[in-house]
């Protein structure tokens, strides 16, 4: 599943890791099930949940959302592997590809009864019909033209960013400054962002997970632990969330895409196109700009950009790639019974 890069994720070293040799020290979520859910198979003593959807999540009083796996006692470490949705294409004239998402991976250490929430991105969705919907597991939505002011040269839209995938701990803690439960992440892997482009050919293609979007205009990704992804256009049409610049990703969320609408002023040049939105991921990439001219600001030869690829998380020890074009977002994970 593309080329494999052994990077590694120091906050996530440092908020999993301990004296223990990476054991996590919060205590579990009661005892464990007395049957294993249908997503697992078991051979001898080896156990396989493969999730390839979000059937069976639920929304506890805690606020973590997803579906639950308790871990057998006995069982002190798991394996996880998670591939993060790509991005979406452009739609309708010329066809920029979305950004690849990421496949994630390595071992947590957990107390046994240790509750679990799975959590499986979803593809971006390209830039036609289902480019408003929401995407699954927080992609930024892709951009839209409008064609009562861009009817020549006609409507490019951008698609979606690639939503994430996740396994999480329920630590069973919650705090004052808290107050629901609290949810350690365990893997993160990241999606793809969406591709943006022109009627006139122009081509801006969505970031890889962890990469930049395409074109001057592209989404950006977070440059380390804590930072936010820009949207593509914040140098250009400013940074106060106006439509056509794209909005920053954030924790958990790729930022929409930058739009040239019938409540702006019309789109001119060549370059006429919406952006691309970020993939969701640990911190989200930014969505594209729109491109062309709006309103006497920015350049009108000046395509649209892709959105920015998400970051993904690890254990220590873990590793982070990038999926096949045709990949299908996925979460495997697998323990060893005593």
């Amino acid at each position: 599943m593309g080329s494999v890069s052994k990077l590694r994720r120091l906050g996530m070293a440092a908020a999993v890791g301990s004296a223990a040799g990476g054991l996590v020290v919060f205590p579990g979520s009661g005892p464990a099930a007395a049957e294993l859910p249908s997503q697992c198979v078991q051979s001898q003593k080896t156990v396989t949940c493969t999730y390839t959807d979000n059937t069976g999540e639920v929304s506890p009083a805690g606020g973590i959302h997803g579906v639950p796996l308790r871990v057998p006692d006995g069982v002190w470490k798991v394996h996880i592997e998670a591939v993060g949705g790509r991005g979406g294409e452009s739609c309708c004239s010329t066809v920029a590809p979305g950004g690849r998402g990421a496949v994630a991976g390595g071992d947590a250490w957990l107390v046994p009864g240790s509750t679990v929430y799975v959590r499986v991105g979803e593809n971006g969705h390209g830039g036609g019909s289902d480019a408003l919907t929401q995407v699954e597991g927080g992609g930024g939505s892709g951009g839209t033209t409008d064609w009562r002011r861009n009817t020549t040269p006609p409507n490019v839209n951008g698609g979606d960013g690639g939503g994430l995938s996740a396994v999480v701990l329920d630590t069973g803690r919650s705090s004052m400054l808290v107050p629901h439960r609290i949810e350690l992440p365990l893997v993160i892997a990241a999606g793809g962002g969406g591709g943006a482009s022109t009627a006139s050919g122009m081509v801006s293609p969505g970031g890889d997970a962890g990469a930049p979007g395409g074109g001057a205009r592209g989404g950006a990704t977070p440059s380390g632990f804590g930072s936010f992804a820009e949207g593509g256009g914040q140098g250009v049409f400013g940074s106060d969330g106006s439509s056509p610049a794209g909005l920053a990703g954030g924790p958990g969320y790729g930022g929409s895409a930058g739009s040239s609408g019938a409540t702006l002023p019309a789109a001119v040049g060549d370059g006429i196109g919406a952006g691309g939105g970020g993939g969701a991921g640990w911190y989200g990439g930014g969505g594209g700009a729109a491109g062309g001219r709006i309103g006497g600001t920015g350049e009108a030869d000046e395509p649209p950009g892709g959105g920015g690829g998400g970051l993904s998380l690890v254990p220590s020890g873990g590793t982070i790639g990038l999926s096949s074009p045709d990949s299908v977002p996925t979460v495997v994970v697998t323990f060893e019974l005593p």
